[in-house]
């Protein structure tokens, strides 16, 4: 697993990643306030 943030210059948001590798497959999930980035 792995863990990064990101400070975003273009929105002033900060976003939290989180990659998992489960075989073949790469999961990424970003936690975010931001509108643009965020997604349902």
């Amino acid at each position: 697993m792995t863990d990064i943030t990101v400070n975003s210059n273009i929105c002033g948001f900060t976003h939290k990643i989180h990659g998992t590798k489960d075989g073949k497959n790469v999961t990424i999930k970003i936690e975010t306030d931001c509108p643009k980035v965020k997604f349902q």
